[in-house]
């Protein structure tokens, strides 16, 4: 028999070990309990990945951990504890998975305290499973969270002192920036101790927030008024208090037309008797029936400069402030109508200006009479020869209109405007000059005019 050289020995025991390296690897037994069903754990938080192997590249472990410490995390986030915040991120369109998407996610980047129990592989699968004591975790978070909660009471207690004595702008803001100082663990419990009652801070901050704003009561002066087109008040007023009939003062207000297309401005915030004033601008042309709503803004009172989630924006939607309606009853108005048109001193016939007078009065909600009427407007439009140049004349319209009372003659409107013809000669660039004034009188003088008169 022949001997192997020692040499050669080591070559093949080398190349087996090689070979063993460069195989895949072989799966470590049966599958553990815990990779084909899930532990159930009272006192932990678990976390279980996998994550296919992709060649022989490694980094299985890193890449199954970040997968069960997401997994471990969804646990967590599952166990948000207050009634209020389930009740608004849970609905019917989808943003209960995009705000626990959030709080996943924010969860994940704060975990800590874990370890890891055991790993297992097969040919084509790597597997980790992690653990996090509750009690650990508590102690963990609990510390920045213990602050937060704490901020967000006093927060809440000052919001409650203000709601007694009235003072609705520093009890709105109150309730929501002590929202707003725990939103960033709205995930987890927040019990706090406010006089003899014990309860998660944010159904306390939410629901004295819902209750205080459901017992406002927002009363317009004038659920009707009854108008005429053009004549609108300068403000309507509603008054803003709790169902006892406190003021409520210092709440943000909007008011917009729903009907009618008229103009309001902005009303500010309601006063220290609670009377929000909206400024009605204009109402709109020719609309017999118009509203005006009066609205509060509530989301104003957390200042812009601080950063508010998707949870606690579901939050602040879901409190509905009352809302306000004027109806605006618009008549007619009755104008005796009187135009002249001359051109270079001699009457325009057929006329020009007359027809479309009437018809921007007509649109604009305005009756034209032929006397007896309430007011009279008068339309004087004359023209006058400006120059010559390269064989063209240039000819000025001028034109006056002006309303008065009939009955007292007192002056009610006073306007003028130039308009401008240009044509081979006087008369023709008279008759051009005429046609540019009436549809300017149409499109922008009468309608501006109807705007402004009160």
């Amino acid at each position: 028999m022949t001997r192997a050289a020692p040499g050669g020995a080591r070559a093949l025991l080398l190349l087996l070990a090689l070979l063993a390296v460069a195989s895949p690897a072989a799966a470590q037994g049966p599958a553990p309990a815990w990779v084909t069903r899930r532990p159930v754990d009272r006192e932990a938080y678990i976390g279980i990945g996998y994550v296919a192997k992709e060649g022989r590249t490694g980094g299985h472990l890193a890449r199954a951990r970040s997968v069960a410490l997401a997994d471990m995390a969804a646990e967590i986030v599952t166990s948000v504890s207050s009634q209020f915040l389930r009740k608004q991120v849970e609905d019917a369109s989808g943003f209960s998975e995009e705000v626990k998407t959030g709080l996943k996610a924010n969860t994940v980047a704060k975990l800590q305290g874990y370890e890891q129990v055991a790993t297992w592989e097969d040919d084509q699968r790597f597997w980790a499973y992690y653990r996090l004591e509750k009690a650990k975790w508590e102690e963990l978070r609990f510390g920045p969270s213990s602050r937060a909660r704490q901020v967000g009471l006093q927060l809440y207690e000052a919001a409650e002192a203000a709601a007694r004595q009235g003072d609705g702008a520093a009890a709105v803001g109150g309730y929501l920036k002590a929202l707003q100082a725990v939103q960033a663990f709205f995930g987890e419990p927040l019990m706090v101790e406010s006089g003899a009652e014990r309860a998660d801070l944010v159904d306390l901050a939410y629901g004295a927030l819902q209750r205080y704003v459901t017992s406002w009561r927002l009363v317009p002066a004038a659920g009707t008024i009854r108008t005429v087109a053009g004549a609108a008040p300068a403000t309507v007023d509603a008054t803003l208090a709790t169902e006892k009939g406190t003021p409520v003062g210092g709440i943000p207000a909007g008011c917009t037309f729903s009907a009618g297309g008229g103009r309001a401005g902005d009303p500010g915030t309601s006063g220290p008797d609670g009377v929000i004033r909206c400024p009605i601008r204009a109402l709109g042309v020719g609309a017999a029936s118009q509203a005006v709503d009066i609205t509060l803004d509530l989301s104003t009172l957390v200042s812009p400069d601080d950063s508010v989630g998707e949870a606690l924006q579901k939050l602040i939607s879901g409190v509905t402030p009352p809302r306000a309606r004027v109806t605006f009853e618009v008549g007619r108005r009755t104008v005796a109508l009187a135009v002249t048109e001359t051109n270079l001193g001699q009457p325009v016939a057929p006329a020009i200006l007359a027809p479309l007078a009437r018809q921007s009065l007509s649109e604009g909600g305005v009756t034209v009479a032929d006397g007896g009427a309430p007011h009279t407007m008068t339309i004087a439009a004359t023209t006058r020869e400006q120059g010559t140049a390269r064989g063209m004349v240039t000819v000025a319209v001028d034109v006056n209109v002006t309303v008065t009372e009939t009955a007292t003659g007192r002056q009610v409107y006073a306007g003028a405007y130039t308009a401008r013809g240009v044509d081979l000669n006087a008369a023709q660039a008279g008759q051009r000059g005429l046609r540019a004034a009436a549809q300017q009188l149409k499109a922008r003088v009468l309608p501006e005019l109807l705007r402004t008169w009160r």
